[in-house]
């Protein structure tokens, strides 16, 4: 048996279980172009417990919007972009507006659902 109190002053160490992948995975979402237009899509994990996430937003533009279970702030500008991103005790869920109406767009979201509970 490895002897954890040797680990006390590392910075980062795999013997601690830190951030232990639930789920993981990226899907394609599409947004029609419509002024105001918003649209929830979600992931299913079913732990029974809000989780820790990471997720990462492709937008049409290339631009890559970063997601977590941490307090976010988002500041849409203009165009298609991440309104908001959350779970519950059973999905995460990403909301995607249209704010422009003069575009529509198509990405792709990637996340990481971890066993730890959010904060």
């Amino acid at each position: 048996m490895i002897d954890p109190s040797k680990y006390k002053d590392v910075a980062f160490s795999t013997f601690f279980n830190y951030e232990r992948l639930s789920k993981a995975g990226s899907f394609s979402w599409a947004l029609p172009n419509a002024a105001f237009v918003t649209q929830t899509f979600s992931v299913a994990h079913n732990l029974g417990y809000k989780p820790y996430f990471k997720a990462w937003v492709k937008m049409p533009s290339g631009k890559i919007q970063v997601a977590s279970s941490t307090p976010n702030s988002y500041e849409p500008s203009s165009g298609v972009e991440l309104d908001e991103a959350y779970t519950d005790n059973n999905n995460l869920y990403f909301t995607l507006a249209n704010f422009s109406g003069s575009v529509g767009g198509s990405g792709i979201i990637y996340y990481r659902i971890y066993e730890e509970q959010a904060a």
